[in-house]
């Protein structure tokens, strides 16, 4: 039924119980995989809970993970949210942080990232809009601590929610995960002067109009992240029509680390984001960004980036060609990112969680 990997008795502690959603593990990273994975090593090394990770069967367990508290649950998907692992997990506290929770429990911590499949429903299945938008409903009734990444996501949780902002612990992403692993080059040809690109291309992400804008002045964009051939995502092989876009798809934590330390700047043109991850992961690299004056972006990067109206290509372009111009406006941006990244720690957020976490173990 399941397959535990447990820690020795000496290792066992009388703190609360606390079971962590791990089914993020069995996906690709993206923003959401990066902070549970990022706060979960935090909560799970630091020993303040009896905590133990919940997988789905079949989950490929990193090394760093090796010496965890670890079992399997024969399911995954729906199913292992909503039964099999709530069931197993019924006397502890149970935490999500990745974005999926159980629609049913009290005793749990939930992290909700946006309001994206209610300000761009376009950009998902129908059953995946009325899904995310039921359990998030549903969620924020039931569990005893909410948290969310940024102030503009409790003003849009607490709007589409019909929720009291006071519901939410505001926990915002970290910035120094990439700077522990080495740089490695990614296996093609990168010229010596490109911008970073790093996004899908939902459209929401906002990617073709403006790195079209810049393919066709001549500037090398390095696109990082643009995947899919649905009618929700456009194709990436054919979707940028010059050779001045490199298409790079889905790459390695080092690999996206070594273009951040040699790239112009990064380009990052969302029309919604609930912090904007890759704006801080550029910064701590001292990598320039130029974004759009959207969603939760300015909050994030407050004076330490060039902003742009992200429905105006020729703005962005324009951004991009006075910081590539001028030497002086490129380091002032550079100091100026490497103090707003370090304004954002991962141990700050799990120390948010974890006072998220002793609020649900303690009520009753």
């Amino acid at each position: 039924m399941f397959r535990p990997r447990a820690r020795s008795k000496e290792n066992a502690t009388d703190n609360p119980s606390v079971a962590i959603n791990g089914r993020w593990l069995s996906k690709s990273v993206t923003g959401t995989q990066r902070y549970a994975l990022e706060v979960s090593r935090l909560l799970l090394d630091d020993h303040t809970f009896d905590a133990t990770l919940y997988v789905p069967r079949g989950t490929c367990i990193p090394s760093w993970a090796s010496h965890w508290r670890i079992v399997e649950l024969p399911t995954n998907g729906i199913m292992f949210d909503q039964l099999v692992l709530p069931l197993m997990t019924a006397r502890s506290t149970l935490l999500n942080l990745s974005g999926s929770a159980t629609v049913w429990r009290r005793r749990q911590v939930a992290v909700l990232f946006d309001a994206s499949t209610y300000r761009f429903p376009s950009n998902f299945s129908w059953r995946f809009r009325l899904w995310y938008r039921l359990m998030f409903w549903l969620t924020s009734r039931r569990a005893r601590s909410l948290v969310t990444i940024s102030d503009f996501c409790v003003s849009e949780l607490s709007d589409v929610l019909r929720l009291p902002p006071e519901r939410f612990h505001i926990a915002a992403c970290g910035s120094e995960h990439l700077r522990a692993v080495e740089p490695a080059a990614p296996p093609f040809s990168v010229p010596e002067s490109f911008v970073l690109c790093v996004g899908t291309l939902a459209k929401r992400k906002n990617l073709l109009p403006v790195v079209e804008a810049l393919s066709a002045a001549d500037i090398t964009c390095v696109v990082v992240g643009a995947a899919g051939t649905n009618r929700i995502y456009a194709d990436a092989a054919t979707s940028f029509g010059s050779d001045r876009v490199i298409v790079a798809g889905r790459l390695s934590d080092a690999e996206i680390a070594w273009l951040m330390q040699r790239a112009r700047c990064l380009v990052f043109p969302s029309f919604y984001e609930g912090f904007g991850l890759p704006i801080v992961e550029a910064q701590a690299f001292g990598c320039p960004v130029v974004a759009a004056n959207s969603s939760s972006l300015p909050e994030v990067g407050r004076e330490s980036v060039l902003y742009f109206n992200p429905g105006d290509p020729a703005e962005a372009l324009a951004k991009v060609v006075d910081l590539l111009n001028s030497p002086p406006l490129r380091d002032r941006l550079i100091e100026a990112g490497r103090a707003n990244a370090e304004r954002f720690q991962w141990s700050s957020a799990a120390s948010i969680v974890r006072g998220a976490v002793a609020e649900s173990a303690s009520s009753r």
